[in-house]
């Protein structure tokens, strides 16, 4: 039980330098008992770091908290914690405020500032040593959640998921090959793939994180990293949002493949002189969702997808990515009572892209991308919403 407490600049251990082991978990508290928390502050939390020698390795997750178990948190802020870094290539580590794969309650709290660790550069490669490709942003820099999670009258703010690493390449002899740099991490408020229930709650000014660029080489550039999805909310579960509003998030942008340099035409005909493909666009700035998602009486309003990277240049270019979609949602889903406005995205689906199966009484701004099935009645479409700007509050009065 802590209460009344500050739990403040503490850093978990770092993975062993020896066996490529993933950095410690839990920056401020690990724990997998039962665990009650109240009018407490984490802040300035670091999970550890990677070390292994070979690359490869991730990040340490849960920044502030990491929960195996059963844990509660009222009244309290984690603020400003960072999950740990990756070894040469290696991912970020996921949670950069909490990490939860167990069963956990959040009342009256904020979750603001904590970022997760970007994705290590990829490896160089040289004489008997393979080069990598960058690693990936690490998940969910509010809360990644793969237990059971309910959040009511919390805050979700200012969180920022980890960037992509920029692609390492081979020193194949004699020519080299560039590598794939790293995808920015998706869920820049929250990552969900088990249960989530939010009610009562703001989702705000939270970023997935951007891809890294492919890396260069003679024979071949590597793909430009992907963006980050769900700049809000990444959801692959089951999430429920009830009297909720998600507003001023953004996903993540793609970046641009890696050059090819080689350009003597009699090599080239054995050689692939192929420049990288320019990573993806993030989608879902708000919320992406590729399973079970249910939003009742809730605000989705000025979220962003974002754009993708262009092809790498050679003397055969890559392609360029495709932009994000879905400014407000991705995917499918079931809505009553909700708002979808003044959300944007460079592809298509501004406020939602993707299938709204079933509900009632819902104002779509602009229904371009998002198919509205016939069963879901009553519905204002096209109409501009009247809204004031978001205000944060103090938690519980949200």
């Amino acid at each position: 039980m802590l209460i009344d407490s500050t739990v403040r600049d503490n850093t978990a251990g770092a993975g062993e330098t020896t066996a490529d082991r993933q950095g410690g978990a839990g920056g401020g508290l690990y724990t997998d008992g039962v665990s009650w928390i109240a009018s407490s502050t984490f802040t300035f939390n670091r999970a550890g770091a990677s070390q292994g020698i070979g690359g490869h390795a991730s990040g340490g997750n849960g920044g502030a908290i990491a929960n195996h178990h059963a844990l509660v948190v009222r009244g309290s802020v984690l603020d400003a914690n960072s999950s740990g870094a990756g070894s040469l290539g290696g991912n970020g580590g996921a949670g950069g405020g909490l990490w939860n794969r167990g069963v956990a309650h959040l009342i009256d709290s904020a979750i603001t500032n904590n970022v997760t660790s970007q994705g290590s550069n990829g490896l160089v490669g040289g004489w008997r040593i393979d080069g990598t490709p960058g690693g990936h942003g690490g998940d969910g820099a509010g809360v990644w959640n793969d237990g059971s999670l309910n959040l009511q009258h919390v805050t979700v703010d200012g969180n920022h998921a980890g960037g992509g690493g920029l692609g390492g390449w081979n020193a194949s002899y004699p020519y080299s090959y560039g590598l794939a740099g790293g995808n920015g991490g998706s869920g820049g408020g929250l990552w969900n793939s088990g249960q989530i229930v939010i009610s009562e709650s703001t989702i705000s000014r939270n970023m997935a994180g951007g891809g890294r660029k492919g890396g260069d080489g003679e024979a071949q550039g590597g793909n430009g990293g992907r963006g980050g999805d769900g700049g809000g909310l990444f959801n692959q579960g089951i999430a429920a949002l009830f009297n909720s509003t998600v507003s001023g998030n953004a996903a993540g942008p793609g970046t641009a493949g890696g050059s090819a340099a080689q350009t003597d035409p009699q090599l080239c005909i054995i050689l692939p002189c192929r420049a990288g493909d320019g990573g993806n666009g993030g989608s879902g700035g708000g919320i992406y969702s590729s399973y079970s998602l249910t939003l009742n009486n809730c605000t989705l309003a000025v979220n962003s997808a974002d754009v993708a990277g262009l092809a790498g240049q050679g003397v055969v270019s890559g392609a360029n990515g495709v932009d994000g979609a879905g400014g407000g949602v991705y995917g499918g889903f079931t809505s009553r009572d909700t708002i979808l406005g003044g959300n944007t995205s460079p592809a298509y689906g501004p406020d939602c892209a993707g299938q709204l199966y079933a509900g009632s009484h819902n104002l779509v701004q602009n229904p371009a991308g998002c198919e509205i099935d016939l069963a879901v009645t009553n519905n204002v479409i096209g109409r501009v919403p009247v809204l004031l700007p978001l205000v944060l509050n103090a938690p519980g009065t949200t």
